[in-house]
């Protein structure tokens, strides 16, 4: 992994399909949820954040365009369920 960051997630959208997160210097991202198995939607409620802990893979996009995306997300405290990014 690329780097991991330590934030709150929360789910946006009715009916949800992204996710927001706070990015490390505070800006809320907001990201596509359908390429995360398990469903997030099975798994979180709309109205709740949650800490967890993002991972970060890395993919070239051509001209040596860098982007950075979510690959794998990790719920903090008793459940520690874990999303992967399969796209």
């Amino acid at each position: 992994m690329e780097r991991t960051i330590k934030t709150s997630i929360e789910l946006y959208g009715n009916p949800p399909y992204a996710l927001s997160y706070l990015n490390g210097k505070g800006r809320r991202i907001y990201w596509d949820i359908t390429s995360f198995r398990p469903d997030f939607s099975k798994h979180l409620s709309k109205e709740e954040k949650y800490g967890a802990m993002i991972d970060f893979g890395r993919e070239n996009i051509g001209d040596n365009d860098i982007i950075l995306f979510p690959k794998k997300i990790t719920l903090l405290g008793g459940s520690k369920e874990m999303f992967i990014n399969i796209r």
